[in-house]
């Protein structure tokens, strides 16, 4: 079935599939993330000393926390908007330069909303974080832009 044969109707389902299909996968997503962090919380009140048993799993849980917080993520930016609701990012605006701004919003000196609480190990480690993004959006800016433009394709 070539991309021209797809009825409108079957549109329609794709969309509606997306809509509802990736919404449960993200909430599946939200509740794993919510269940590992509960059980990560709940090392602190544990008196004995950790086993290396105990060590492993704890790392496999936050594995497993930051690996749901990315799919859910991914989800919502590959999935859920551009073919769920339609709407279609251009770009790599969302993956390299939103994260900055947020941080920048969240953490600025003059700003209204200030984290100073936070330790600055934390504001720290946002930056890397960020800085990264940012040097992985730049990496993909090329691909991205090639592979909009109709010259380049391969049919």
């Amino acid at each position: 079935m070539t991309q021209s044969e797809i009825t409108s109707s079957e549109i329609k389902n794709i969309k509606i599939l997306y809509l509802y299909g990736v919404s449960l996968l993200m909430l599946f997503c939200v509740i794993s993330i919510i269940v590992n962090i509960k059980i990560l919380i709940t090392t602190f009140w544990i008196k004995c000393p950790l086993s290396p048993t105990l060590y492993i799993s704890l790392s496999l849980t936050g594995a497993d926390a930051f690996s749901s917080f990315f799919l859910g993520i991914e989800l919502l930016l590959n999935s859920f908007i551009p073919i769920g609701l339609g709407i279609e990012l251009k770009g790599s605006f969302v993956v390299g330069w939103m994260p900055a701004v947020i941080t920048f919003v969240l953490v600025c000196d003059d700003c209204i909303l200030q984290l100073n609480r936070v330790s600055a190990r934390v504001i720290f480690f946002i930056h890397v974080i960020n800085n990264g993004l940012i040097i992985l959006k730049t990496l993909v800016n090329p691909i991205i832009y090639a592979a909009q433009m109709d010259e380049i394709k391969v049919n």
